[in-house]
């Protein structure tokens, strides 16, 4: 018999994309996905045609136009799974999500095991969620989202639960609160989190695809009068909070050579659209180059392009870096040309010999002094770029924005890796972002893209491996 099985509605291909990506990497493999079509739509159809041949758990059923309850009840009818779920195409949940709630059910045969939650594109806070988590054991009649859940299909039949048409906007509520108040056998798996996305589609206009024009000033790769260049990116909805980074790296105590500011072409047409008080910064050493939108990858992939030959140091916008963070990598980089140095790693752990182990259980904040293909260094904490050290894919745009949209900093320690080229932490790093991050809780607020991080970097580490398959196997070897 089938473990579990998702139920999950089907509307656009962008958000049916990651959200099967984030399915077909989950560790419980003994379960089914039944895909239902809910729009006619030709795209819609043969995506969802091509992606059954790479993932065989997946039915699709058409019920175009067709009310909820009716497509709900189809779902939990043909399920044939132990457990049911629903999944929203916009949400998405950890890799061992499943198997996680599916393992608490079993072990103490409960009728629903419910999930930890947290909001992304939301003001609500995780503590207030949390809150009401605590409280469903004692007050059944808090429990919501239905969707943080893997329920018994045994129990529904036997009590005849199901959704009623006659309720219409009412028919989840009562749904919800009927399974809770009868259930006997309520259990609660906080390892697990479930990602609800504010149905606002912040995440979905990230994900579109974008229009480039390249407006890059090609630097004389003959001239050596930059050296040691400070490269970082911003955006429009954070332009105007990024003069504490910059006024950081403009005093460190040992200068480099330049600090470039890569903007997106696409939200700046001109430096007219730049804020003044950052244009004043230009006076003190800053430059700001203009370049096609490729997202997070605008920090590093432009720096590359137009200064192959020199040393790239990558900063992020929203952090003030202390006076001598620079200087602590340059007089690292005159003992070490080899490997790439960085100041925050975390260290990739194993799950058994032939698997790493997810993302979230990794060892985090490393500090150790050799250097390893092992050690996972997040640019924005500051890391150093010797020329010539990463694979030869690393400008690939078609590559990193189909195997890791999002994830630059997986691209390049990938590409490092590739390039048998090791990372080291530095003597005495700053790896403590959050004494000294400004704008942490905002970040955090504001950029939807950091949960989704927290679960699709598995996803794309796994399309990775699958692309590059000699990845793993330098892994394996460290």
């Amino acid at each position: 018999m089938t473990s579990v099985s998702i139920i999950l509605f089907a509307y656009t291909v962008e958000n049916l994309k990651r959200c099967l990506e984030c399915l077909y990497f989950q560790t419980l493999k003994d379960m089914e996905i039944l895909c239902y079509k809910m729009v006619n739509s030709e795209a819609l159809s043969d995506f969802l045609d091509n992606y059954k041949e790479k993932d065989k758990r997946i039915k699709i059923f058409e019920f175009q136009n067709l009310p909820f309850d009716i497509v709900k009840n189809s779902g939990i009818e043909a399920a044939q799974g132990e457990y049911i779920a629903f999944l929203d195409e916009l949400d998405y949940v950890d890799l061992d999500f499943y198997e996680l709630l599916y393992k608490k059910a079993i072990k103490k045969n409960a009728d629903i095991v419910k999930s930890n939650l947290k909001y992304v594109g939301s003001k609500i806070s995780l503590d207030d969620e949390y809150k009401n988590i605590k409280l469903f054991k004692n007050d059944k009649a808090k429990f919501k989202h239905i969707s943080t859940s893997i329920i018994k299909k045994e129990f529904l039949k036997k009590n005849n639960i199901e959704y009623l048409s006659a309720l219409n906007a009412f028919n989840q509520t009562f749904f919800e609160e009927n399974v809770s108040k009868i259930s006997k056998k309520v259990e609660i798996e906080k390892k697990a989190f479930y990602y609800y996305v504010e149905k606002n589609r912040y995440l979905n206009d990230y994900m579109q695809n974008v229009n480039v024009f390249d407006f890059e000033e090609k630097k004389d790769l003959n001239s050596k009068e930059f050296k040691y260049i400070v490269s970082l990116t911003s955006y429009k909805k954070r332009i105007e909070n990024i003069s504490y980074s910059l006024y950081s790296l403009i005093n460190q105590s040992k200068k480099p050579d330049m600090i470039v500011l890569w903007l997106s072409c696409d939200e700046f047409s001109s430096e007219k659209d730049v804020p003044k008080e950052i244009l004043k910064l230009c006076d003190f050493g800053l430059k700001i180059k203009f370049t096609k939108d490729i997202k997070s990858y605008k920090k590093l992939i432009p720096a590359l392009r137009n200064f192959p030959d020199d040393v790239i140091v990558t900063a992020d916008d929203d952090i003030f870096y202390p006076e001598d963070w620079f200087e602590k990598l340059y007089l690292e980089y005159q003992k070490d040309k080899r490997n790439i140095l960085c100041h925050r790693a975390h260290r990739i752990t194993f799950k058994n010999k032939d698997e790493i182990n997810l993302y979230k259980y990794w060892k985090k904040l490393t500090i150790n002094k050799k250097p390893s293909f092992l050690n996972f260094c997040t640019t924005g904490g500051g890391a150093l770029f010797p020329p010539h050290t990463l694979y030869k894919d690393v400008l690939d745009e078609n590559l990193f924005m189909s195997l890791a949209f999002g994830a630059d900093d997986i691209w390049f320690w990938a590409m490092a890796v590739l390039g048998n080229t090791k990372i080291k932490i530095i003597d005495n790093p700053y790896n403590k972002i959050d004494k000294y991050e400004l704008f942490k809780n905002v970040a955090k607020k504001q950029d939807s893209l950091y949960w989704e991080n927290v679960v699709f970097n598995d996803v794309k580490l796994k399309k990775l491996f699958e692309y590059y398959p000699e990845l793993f196997e330098r892994l394996k070897k460290a």
